[in-house]
């Protein structure tokens, strides 16, 4: 399998300084591709933006945080509120997240709701963009849940986030359950080989970039990323990145 690097910047289109960051690091050939957001403040101009500059983007499921305002329709809305009550979560760190036991236990009595909030939302990015999202991952991981990436409103065959997002994986019982998790996950979705976050790499000016990295010359691999956070976008624009960018054949996960 031939090496590519996807860098894809998360939350396009979730406010206006969220994709005006995201739109610098693209212009400035820092990411090659983007998550997008439906129902959020900045969703229209943004597809517009987007379809402007050429910008690859997958749709960025959001079921862990009520739409905001009127930007969806009365039932939409209503479905997505509802799922967000039941995935929805805190991390250690207090902000919010998926709920712990969404991520790993599947709950047949929310199938449905599930099924028909990720309906609204990819109907709605085909609307905006025109056409069908190049992958599929989820706003505070919320694509790692059963029911999520087990939903029939996801193609069979579509790209979604890779779940590993730690690598060398821990050896431990926790490990070893991530890693079933995926293997469930690729028996109908198929996701890039590896997982990486831009504000766990090693890019310091003087040293040999993050070793992880190298794995991109031999299969696929995803840089994440958010350009609205002030030292990841610092990272990104990095000359010390630019020059590992020229290191690899780039590309979006249409070319997955």
């Amino acid at each position: 399998m031939s090496g590519l690097l996807v860098v894809n910047a998360d939350d396009w289109g979730g406010s206006e300084a969220t994709t005006d960051a995201i739109l610098a690091t693209f212009e400035a050939g820092r990411i090659t591709s983007a998550s997008g957001m439906v129902h959020m403040p900045d969703s229209e101009r943004a597809a517009e933006l987007a379809r402007h500059h050429g910008l690859p983007v997958g749709l960025h499921l959001n079921l862990t945080e009520p739409f905001p305002g009127a930007a969806a329709p009365q039932g939409v809305r209503d479905r997505q509120r509802r799922v967000a009550e039941r995935l929805a979560g805190a991390g250690r760190d207090k902000h919010p997240g998926t709920a712990r036991l969404r991520k790993w236990l599947y709950d047949p009595t929310i199938r449905a709701e599930v099924d028909r909030a990720i309906a609204d939302q990819l109907e709605c990015f085909e609307t905006l963009y025109g056409a069908r999202p190049t992958h599929f991952d989820g706003h505070n991981y919320v694509d790692a849940c059963p029911n999520v990436f087990l939903s029939r409103s996801i193609p069979a065959g579509s790209l979604i986030r890779n779940s590993l997002d730690c690598y060398p994986l821990e050896r431990s019982a926790k490990g070893v359950l991530r890693a079933a998790r995926q293997r469930l996950r690729t028996r109908r979705l198929r996701s890039t080989g590896y997982l990486l976050h831009i504000a766990e790499l090693r890019l310091g000016d003087g040293e040999e970039p993050d070793p992880r990295l190298r794995l991109a010359h031999n299969t696929s691999v995803e840089v994440m990323g958010h350009p609205d956070d002030e030292a990841e976008l610092a990272a990104l624009m990095s000359p010390a990145w630019g020059r590992v960018l020229g290191e690899y054949r780039l590309g979006s996960f249409a070319d997955v």
